[in-house]
């Protein structure tokens, strides 16, 4: 798995991915056609997609705390973020946790401003 950030508010789709704003961990076998994709490749070139760590999905190193902790307070993606909360750190959950309230406060803010 590699971790692409999209550093965009919209959600991206391209060759069988979808990137959220934030963090995203994407397969090997779908990352190489996903890069080859000229839409990808414009956003990669902008910065608006960055591979923090393509390749290193063939050794299945669990990511540190840090790392994990760093993914959850960058990520808007909710179902990473729910997967997170299950983490056996408590570090790690409990940045989910935060950012998930952030995420829920938000869109509870923005209701608001329909009336």
């Amino acid at each position: 798995m590699a971790l692409v950030m999209y550093n965009k508010p919209n959600v991206f789709k391209a060759k069988g991915v979808t990137l959220f704003p934030g963090s995203n961990r994407v397969a090997d076998d779908k990352l190489a056609a996903f890069l080859k994709h000229p839409m990808v490749k414009a956003r990669v070139a902008r910065g608006t997609i960055e591979v923090t760590d393509a390749g290193k999905g063939g050794t299945d190193k669990e990511p540190t705390a840090n790392e994990l902790v760093a993914e959850a307070k960058a990520s808007s993606n909710v179902e990473r973020l729910r997967e997170l909360v299950e983490d056996d750190r408590a570090t790690v959950r409990k940045a989910a946790e935060k950012r998930l309230a952030e995420i829920d406060a938000a869109a509870k803010e923005g209701e608001g401003d329909e009336e």
